[in-house]
């Protein structure tokens, strides 16, 4: 089909018809807009328009084949399962040369749906006699889970689902105190902390990140060419918006450099930013996941500034521990690991990140 041969969308005023329209445009091709209300709000998003009876009127065919063939229509697009239903029936006799979309509307959603309650079956019950201690919070159970996925998959990002089946499982086992997250970028792996700590009432969220393109330099010129092409503002603003999707209370964040938030987390314990309002924090840390620049020299600084603060008992999260770009996480995790062996209760890795339970002296 050539991008100049119209696509017809009815009825286009649904919010999935406006979808759909705003992404075929921006592939440059031809769309029209169709209705069948006498006034329709949509009507001047569309470039060109055109009324149409109910499906179910007795000239909806005949009307409907006129304008097709007077446009030169080659492809009809509906979001509604009914009209749907209606032309696949009808469209092969009236219209033979012209294509209905194949998939009928909701099946996308759904399957998305479905895709997560089969993924969450190994969600369902992560915890469960991890590193031989009992759990402190009950499973999330297939629902939940599957909650949990849709929440972070609703966000772009690279925490896969290994990753998320491993902070279901650590937060079950984790002590009360704030999950503190140092590089948020879109907010994927922030979603499902902040989901995780409110289900499992650990305490609140505090996201560092600067959002400037200084703060993910890595001396490696692909990924510094990638990072200063990224649109930081944009990225702190869907970071905002998929936060504030949840509406999970506690949760906030500090638009600044690591070492700058650790020092206000020790000064301060109330974070206040217009998005989220005023959140209290306990000033002591449960979850610390370090997913910030991964250059040694950063990952050791955001380790010396932030692990005292590491509640007993509390979890460290190293992202990018297996990581193909550098070895800036797996160099202070081992680290980790050598010196402060007999303080190490659990250890693991899942997906590219290690995950340490800590004993903190007292």
């Amino acid at each position: 089909m050539r991008q100049n041969q119209p696509i017809l969308v009815f009825p286009a005023g649904m919010a999935a018809a406006s979808r759909f329209t705003e992404a075929a445009m921006a592939r440059g091709e031809h769309v029209v807009g169709a209705s069948s209300l006498a006034f329709d709000p949509a009507r001047p998003r569309y470039a060109e328009w055109a009324r149409l009876p109910y499906y179910d009127a007795p000239d909806f065919p005949s009307r409907l084949a006129e304008l097709v063939r007077g446009m030169g229509i080659v492809r009809i697009h509906t979001p509604h399962p009914v009209v749907h239903a209606h032309l696949r029936e009808i469209l092969p006799s009236l219209l033979p040369g012209c294509v209905l979309d194949g998939e009928a509307p909701y099946a996308t959603d759904l399957a998305a749906y479905r895709h997560a309650l089969r993924a969450a079956a190994a969600l369902a019950h992560a915890g469960e006699g991890l590193g031989g201690a009992a759990p402190l919070a009950p499973a999330l159970g297939t629902e939940a889970a599957a909650a949990l996925l849709r929440q972070a998959h609703a966000v772009p990002g690279m925490c896969d689902d290994e990753k998320l089946w491993a902070l279901a499982a650590i937060t079950r086992h984790a002590p009360p105190g704030d999950l503190v997250e140092i590089g948020s970028w879109w907010g994927k792996s922030a979603v499902a902390l902040a989901w995780l700590g409110a289900r499992h009432g650990i305490g609140s969220l505090l996201c560092i990140d600067p959002w400037s393109a200084e703060g993910t330099r890595q001396s490696r010129d692909d990924l510094d060419a990638v990072s200063m092409a990224a649109d930081h503002e944009e990225a702190a603003r869907i970071f905002r918006i998929s936060l504030l999707s949840l509406g999970v209370p506690g949760v906030n964040y500090l638009r600044m450099p690591s070492v700058q938030g650790a020092a206000h987390y020790r000064a301060d314990p109330v974070v206040r930013s217009e998005a989220f309002g005023e959140t209290r924090h306990a000033g002591a840390i449960s979850v610390l996941h370090i997913d910030g620049n991964h250059e040694y020299g950063f990952v050791s600084t955001d380790v010396a500034e932030w692990l005292p603060l590491l509640r007993d008992g509390g979890w460290l999260v190293l992202d990018d521990y297996l990581w193909p770009f550098g070895d800036g996480p797996r160099r202070v995790g081992d680290a980790l690991l050598r010196e402060r062996t007999a303080d190490v209760l659990c250890a693991f890795t899942a997906g590219s990140a290690l995950f340490l339970r800590l004993r903190q002296s007292q």
